[in-house]
């Protein structure tokens, strides 16, 4: 047994155990968070008709709850070596690679069954476990950033809220430097900068309801036809077929 040092955590209650590795888990961890600019529905309605107006600073929440597994005992788990379960100790103990991946109890098994698409042993499961949570902090840093603030969809600015910085020059929340810097007048065929919203300043849209509605109306008319590739058929008894053969041979 993998155990963590006793100095790391204070409560000693173990919540789990994957594999090797005995986990304590972590207790009043941040899930979600965000800003909110009005109270309910009917504060929503006041400020539609011009009766209420939004909060002058965003009202923060955030939603936390014990996780039975913490981030860094799941980065221990992905890296602890191969194992399998031992019936007769009731725990795991080490094995080869090799054993642990044809072992139906290892900690690296993959189900060989045809019908399912994407096998995954204990080892894949806790990767996607970490990977999600990893993609959680990164929305909640996001939120945080940008303190309620919708990010621009310019791509130059990469997603930046304006609004959530100040401008030390003038004292205000920022400005976007693409669209404040577009001309008055002259458009794309005068002598002034480019007007032009999407496609010129926001990198090349081809796609959008207007395609779709082409695309279906040649296809409608037969001016176009969908590509398909050749179908591949496979018997999902095969595997079994095979196995079979191969005990009645023996």
């Amino acid at each position: 047994m993998v155990a963590r040092d006793d100095n790391m955590r204070e409560h000693r209650t173990p919540t789990a155990q994957i594999g090797l590795i005995i986990c304590y888990g972590e207790k009043n961890v941040l899930q979600s968070c965000g800003f909110k600019w009005w109270r309910d529905v009917d504060h929503i309605n006041e400020i539609k008709a011009g009766k209420s107006k939004k909060f002058d600073v965003p009202e923060y929440w955030e939603v936390r709850t014990d996780e039975a597994v913490s981030d860094d005992e799941l980065r221990l788990i992905i890296e602890q070596p191969p194992c399998v379960w031992c019936r007769e100790t009731q725990e795991y103990v080490p094995c080869t690679l090799e054993e642990s991946q044809a072992n139906v109890e290892g900690f690296d098994y993959r189900s060989p069954n045809p019908f399912k698409t994407n096998p995954r042993s204990t080892r894949d499961i806790m990767r996607f476990r970490l990977q999600q949570r990893l993609k959680r902090q990164a929305k909640i840093q996001e939120a945080l950033g940008n303190k309620g603030h919708k990010a621009c969809r310019m791509k130059a600015c990469n997603g930046r809220a304006h609004k959530a910085h100040i401008d030390p020059a003038t004292g205000k929340p920022e400005k976007c430097p693409v669209m404040s810097g577009l001309g008055k007048k002259g458009g794309k065929g005068g002598t002034g900068a480019s007007k032009a919203r999407k496609g010129a300043k926001n990198g090349r849209s081809k796609g959008g309801p207007k395609k779709r509605r082409q695309t279906a109306a040649r296809l409608k008319s037969g001016e176009i036809k969908i590509q398909t590739g050749p179908v591949e058929t496979r018997d999902p008894f095969d595997y079994y077929r095979k196995n079979l053969d191969k005990g009645a041979s023996q």
